[in-house]
């Protein structure tokens, strides 16, 4: 019975060590990704989503990641932030913000919608209500 109890506690333990050997691969594939992204922050096509990533990734860093980790989490998201704030910079011309942006920017100052709103005067009578010339 103690033997078949060391076996069991034995064969528990390498469960447990090639569980926190798959998170740590896990993680390592993460970061792997997260580089990858940040090769192709030149395109502004890839720039807000890459943003996003690196953003999400930074937030989790302290309680998903250990040290080593962390570091290049840190790394990357200085990298991210200092282009980024570069693009938004007061010298930065129109092409060198995303289309997200600059969407962004004309609807943050819009005062209506590119649509007109339901029941707006139109010249050819769509959107009048049925009873509007009638007195009730």
């Amino acid at each position: 019975m103690a033997a078949y109890a060391l076996k069991m506690r034995a064969a528990e333990h390498r469960a447990a060590v090639d569980e926190w050997q798959l998170r740590e691969d896990e993680r390592s594939a993460l970061l792997d990704a997260v580089d990858a992204a940040f090769t192709h922050y030149r395109w502004s096509w890839a720039q807000t989503t890459v943003d996003l990533l690196v953003d999400a990734v930074h937030e989790v860093r302290a309680r998903k990641f250990g040290q080593a980790h962390q570091d290049r989490i840190v790394k990357v998201y200085e990298a991210v932030r200092d282009k980024r704030n570069a693009r938004k910079g007061i010298g930065a011309g129109p092409n060198d913000k995303t289309s997200f942006e600059r969407g962004q920017a004309v609807y943050t100052n819009a005062t209506m919608s590119i649509r007109r709103s339901v029941g707006a005067n139109t010249v050819d009578g769509r959107g009048e209500s049925s009873v509007a010339g009638y007195a009730l």
